[in-house]
């Protein structure tokens, strides 16, 4: 949950300067994608924090067509593990994504939200990092 804390603090941080708060978010998503192992966590645990930063980047900088894909496969990794959502999710990252679902509207956002969640996490981090990388 810090790590999470810390990357959402870090994207808001840098959300008017998009290009390096890009980079910031894509060096993260490529070492969560290189992880093998995890000491404390599953490896699927350790891709929550770098799914969910990179859909609330989306969000916060307007792209609310493509910021409900990661979050839906962050969701239902976290369903299928069992996991109950954080308290950094509950807090920041659901309402920004409240929004990106209100601007987008309903059925649009959770049509994108469905195919998130229809996505294997390796391919998820593999869209996280290819939107991160455009204009960089």
């Amino acid at each position: 949950m810090i790590e999470a804390t810390s990357h959402v603090r870090n994207v808001e941080a840098q959300v008017s300067a998009r290009k390096p708060a890009k980079r910031t978010l894509c060096q993260g998503v490529v070492a969560h994608s290189e992880m093998t192992s995890r000491p404390v966590l599953p490896l699927q645990a350790s891709y929550f924090p770098a799914l969910e930063a990179c859909a609330t980047f989306m969000a916060a900088v307007q792209d609310c067509s493509n910021a409900g894909r990661p979050y839906g496969a962050s969701e239902a990794e976290r369903g299928r593990m069992g996991q109950a959502p954080s308290r950094t999710d509950v807090q920041f990252i659901a309402p920004v994504m409240a929004q990106a679902r209100e601007v987008l509207g309903e059925a649009d956002y959770q049509m994108v939200f469905d195919g998130g969640r229809q996505l294997a996490l390796a391919n998820a981090l593999s869209e996280a990092e290819a939107w991160l990388r455009l204009g960089t």
